[in-house]
This record gives structure tokens, sequence and C-alpha cells, in this order.
């Protein structure tokens, strides 16, 4: 018979029964025996129904020590946890990290208690929990625990010293690794076919030895899928597969990636939300983050909560995510909420975050500033066609409005062919502004002129390099900014040939003196008088005054210069 029947929906949402025996049970009571501390008064602030409840309760039982539970607020409520600490003499706390933050943080627990072992779990261990007991309770010890229903809970823990040393060196805002194995576990990183991979490289744990469950109940499609034959094992033991990734670090111990049906996939890319989350808590502003999803957007919104008596702009936020990550990681959107809500076992609410309304920040930061060069009108005019939006401010980040990367590369090669330069996707991750990227071609077009004319060339230039098509549907932004007038550029001595003029010299060099590309064109006039009387010059006069305008009519290659055919 079954100890017990746990009802659990993981990360998938689907309830489903799991059977532990009271072998697993027993398992997980070892596993914190290597603790060596006996618990006398445990503080557990979960429901009755959560799996860290059974184990923890036989475990402090069968050490003769006491449980304490908070039975009116259920461990939602910090001023009852914090009266039981003191009342009660908890020696243990058995809580999430964001719960044993909010406890260590008041007044009341600091000036008493009797904390000997902070057990943390529920979700990543940041070293800002190590790093409050190191300053508030320096004589207790840190255990980060990881496990699952699956597995009696008790697989891995890595122990932080008295006085809350950091285990593997971990910077302030980074997460603890989940450790090492205890003593009656099997521990796996195996890729899709059950092979095991090296150090270093991420794979999905999966977990073997007493402590794995009978399976679910009534789900036999679902155990077969989970509990899987142990390649490594002897014939009938069995491997679950935790749907967790990981990779060992080089100390041995085992770092903990998030969840293998949390990645997501957006606009063709596949990303790890944990790996974003990470790097928010990085920041040393933020004490929790998590990222939701939005599926009808297709796009990521990042939440925070704020260390205390910290601040931290989006603006500086997605500064922050873009040193770190590729810009598909990066949110668009990064909401600051005074606390992130908790399910009734401690755990980040991701239901009642993605509820939540996203109010855009962009254009409230300042006045709207307007386009107020050519360039910056054609470049503006650009995005809003692209973010379907009747305006844009020049001060305004470009994925603040929604933009993305496949957004970015339609809009930086509409740029490209309305300038003419060399225009890439890093040069609008760089200068997101309309400012910034207007200011940045200006640049690129100054700097081509004098390439190929000298230094004399002072005056940037500020218009697109060409007029606009006769199909009606550019922007009336697009059109003014390129009937702008067109600075004449002095022509002396030779230049450098252009890409196409390049490619026919090197095709006449290789095919010898081939007349493809000769044509030939006879004018006749019919009546002299005519053409005088309209354009107010005789015919030879006229035809001077076009190849003095279209100096390439009569241009030719004249030889092999220091960088290239002139």
């Amino acid at each position: 018979m079954p100890a017990a029947a746990i009802y659990t929906s993981g990360s998938t949402g689907a309830p489903k029964a799991v059977a532990l025996t009271h072998r697993n049970v027993l398992s997980a009571q070892v596993s914190r025996d290597a603790y060596d501390a006996p618990p006398r008064s445990l503080l557990l602030p979960v429901s009755f129904a959560f799996d860290v409840f059974l184990t923890f309760a036989c475990w402090t039982l069968r050490a003769g020590g006491k449980v304490v539970l908070p039975l009116e607020s259920r461990g939602t409520d910090l001023d009852e946890l914090a009266a039981l600490l003191r009342t009660e003499r908890v020696t243990h706390l058995c809580a999430t990290p964001d719960t044993q933050r909010a406890l260590l943080a008041r007044d009341d627990v600091r000036a008493a208690h009797n904390l000997e072992l902070g057990i943390v779990g529920g979700q990543s261990c940041p070293q800002l929990v190590v790093d409050d007991y190191a300053r508030w309770a320096p004589s207790a010890r840190v255990v980060n625990e990881y496990g699952l229903t699956e597995t009696s809970y008790g697989t891995y823990f890595l122990t932080g010293g008295a006085g809350g040393a950091s285990p593997g060196g971990a910077s302030p805002g980074a997460s603890l690794p989940i450790g090492r194995p205890a003593a009656n576990c099997r521990v796996y990183l195996l890729d899709a076919n059950l092979e095991p991979v090296p150090a270093g490289v991420t794979a999905e744990l999966y977990v073997g030895g007493p402590g794995i469950a009978r399976g679910y109940v009534r789900r036999p499609d679902l155990t077969a899928e989970r509990f899987v034959p142990d390649p490594f094992g002897e014939p009938g033991q069995r491997l679950y597969r935790t749907g967790d990734l990981g990779r060992l670090r080089a100390e041995g111990t085992i770092e903990f990636l998030g969840r293998r049906d949390r990645q997501v996939k957006v606009r063709g890319y596949r990303i790890e939300l944990a790996e974003i989350e990470a790097a928010l808590v990085a920041h040393r502003s933020v004490a929790s983050a998590a990222v939701c999803f939005r599926p009808e957007q297709q796009e990521l919104v990042g939440y925070v909560e704020p260390r205390a008596g910290a601040v931290a702009g989006e603006d500086e936020l997605l500064r922050h995510l873009r040193r770190r990550l590729p810009e598909p990681m990066v949110p668009p959107v990064v909401v600051t909420l005074p606390r992130l809500p908790l399910t009734a076992t401690g755990k980040i609410d991701r239901t009642a975050l993605a509820a939540l309304p996203v109010e855009r920040s962009a254009g409230a930061e300042a006045e709207h500033t307007a386009p107020r060069t050519p360039a910056e009108r054609t470049v503006a005019a650009v995005w809003a066609q692209a973010l379907e939006v009747p305006e844009v401010d020049v001060h305004t980040d470009f994925f603040k409005l929604g933009g993305h990367s496949l957004l970015a590369a339609t809009v930086v090669t509409r740029l490209r062919a309305e300038f003419g330069v060399q225009l890439g996707l890093q040069d609008l991750f760089g200068s997101p502004t309309v400012a910034g990227l207007a200011e940045l071609i200006g640049a690129r077009m100054l700097e081509a002129l004098r390439s190929q004319f000298g230094e004399q060339v002072t005056e940037q230039p500020a218009q697109p390099a060409q007029e606009p098509g006769a199909d009606g549907e550019r922007d009336t932004a697009i059109t003014e900014a390129a009937d702008e007038s067109i600075v004449a550029v002095p022509r002396h001595g030779t230049a450098p040939l252009s890409a196409g003029q390049l490619q026919m010299w090197l095709v006449d060099r290789i095919n010898g003196g081939s007349r493809a590309y000769q044509v030939a064109l006879a004018l006749r006039l019919a009546s002299h008088r005519v053409l005088t009387d309209i354009t107010g010059s005789p015919p030879v006069l006229l035809l001077d005054d076009v190849f003095a305008r279209a100096r390439d009519l009569c241009g030719g290659h004249r030889g092999i210069g220091p960088r290239g055919p002139l």
C-alpha cells in the first residue's frame, strides 16, 4: 500500500497524484540526516497537501522535535510567522527564498531568534539569502535543498557553513547551484539518447535510488513516459525524468537551469525563461525576478521586485540585459512591482503575473520630441510603418515600442535602401532610438564620401540617397525628407570605383575586351531652332551642360591606384 498519494501539477498545470511508498518517505529522512542538525523545532509554512509537509514533518517527528504550523494564514502572513519564530523558539526554518529573506528583513526577527538551520527550497536560491543569514543569523547554516514529489523531495543539497559562507563563490545576484546528490540518490545529466554529457553541457536531470515514487495513480501512460528504465543500474531499476535542466560545474556541483517545459519559442528562437530571470537577478538592485511569455503578442515581459532601498529604472534594466543576453531574449518591457505575487506554497505566482496588464512606459519619462532633421524624419517614418504606430519620439527605444528582431531586420533593410549606406542589425541594437540611428547613418554617409573624395568633404549629409518611388505608397515624411536639396560634392582628381563599376572592370579584364556593356545611341535633332527656342541655348552648349552636370557620362578607367582601379 502507498504511504501517500500527493497531487501535484508541477509546471504543466495538469493535476496528477504521485504514489509514495513508506520506503520513499524513509529515504527522504536518510537524506536529511546528512545535515547533522536534528530539528528541535521546525517552522513549516506550507500547505498540508504539499509534498514538503509530509517529508519534513516525518523527519522532525522522527528526531523527537516539534513541527510548528501557521494554521491561520497557511504561511502567507509574515507577522504570524515572525511571532511563531520567537514564541516557539524555532531552530529550523523551511521556506522559499522570498519568505526567508522577508523574515530576516524584520527587526523583530533579528532581535530574537534561535535559528540553527535555514532550509531553502521551492525555487532557485539566490546568493542574497546566504548573505542575509551571514548578516542577521551568523551562527546558522543555510541548506539549498532541491527535489521533486516523484523523488521524495530531498534529492540534492548544498550547504553554506556557519556565518553564511558562500558555496562555490557565487556573486551576490547569482543563484546558488543545487549542490551534490544525497548519499542514497543517483543523479545523471543525460541527452535525448540517455547518454551522459560532459561537464558544462546543459542536459536533463534524471534521478534514481530508493526515493523514486511508484508512479502516477491511474496514469500508466504518464508513468511510462516519466519513469524510465535505468540503463546504468540493475535490472528492474528505474530513473525519474525530472524535466529540469542542469549542468555539472567544475567543482562537482550541479547547477539548476530551469524547467525544460518553461522553454518558449519566440519568433523562431527557443528561449529558456529561467536564463532571463537569472540575468535580471544579477542586477544589484533586483531581489527577485520572473519572466512571462504572452503568446498572443509573441513577446516576453519581465517582472522584478527591487531590493530594499534600491531603485532600478526600466531603461537601466534593459541595458543590463542587452549586455548579457542575445537580443531575442531581452523582454521589450520590464515591470517593477513592490513585491512579486506568491502562491500558497510560497512560489512565484506566474499565473497572477500573466494576468496583470502591461503598461508601456515609452514616452512617459519626457515630453514628445518630434523628428528635427530630414534623416530623423526618414528614420521615424520607417519605424512608424514597421511598428504600426502613428508617430515615433526621437528618444524612444525601438524595442520599448514593441520592436523585435524580425521587425528590426525589416527596418534595417528599408533604411539601407533609403540612405544607400551599409547598416546592420547590430547598429540598430546599439543605437535603438531615432536620434541615435540618424546620427549614425549621417556619420556613415560622411565617412563614405570622404573615402571617395577626400577630407575636403566637411558637411555631414542629412537626407536619403534616393527619391521616393512612384508607387504612391511611401510615407509623406519620407517624401518630404527625400525632396531636400542635395549638397554638391567636389569632384577633383580621381575616385575609386563603385561596386558596380568594379564588377564591370573585372569582367572586362577577365573576358579580354568584351563589348557586353557598350551601348551605342545616335540622336537626330530635327530642328535646331525649336530646341534653341525651348532651352534658350544652342544644342552644343546644352550637351556641354549635360556632361558638366553628369560627370559619370564622361568618366573612364584610368589605371590601378593604391586602393584598386580608378
